[in-house]
């Protein structure tokens, strides 16, 4: 959505076995209905957005990360626009679970 970042608002799974597909539906399903948690709801109320968002779910193959990142085209804070990354060690979920 506009003016709002998605990154750790919506939730992610690692490890999904994706020859186990109900594993695969299960962490799908939750997914998207992550679009309903109580941090979603209260960020778009936040921001004043009255539409019902659209939520799409990728699915990708997993690699080992030793270090993730998060790349901004606008600087969260002041909203010019700029390239800044957030660099930390390990897997996506922690610059994205918010730690």
């Amino acid at each position: 959505m506009p003016n709002q970042a998605g990154a750790g608002l919506y939730d992610s799974y690692l490890d999904i076995d994706s020859h186990d597909s109900e594993m695969l539906l299960k962490a799908i399903t939750d997914v998207w209905l992550s679009l309903f948690t109580k941090r979603a709801v209260l960020s778009r109320r936040q921001l004043k957005n009255q539409h019902m968002p659209l939520m799409a779910v990728l699915v990708q193959q997993q690699v080992n990360a030793d270090f993730c990142f998060v790349l901004h085209t606008r600087d969260p804070l002041t909203k010019e626009a700029s390239t800044i990354a957030e660099i930390a060690v390990g897997l996506g979920e922690t610059l994205c679970g918010g730690s």
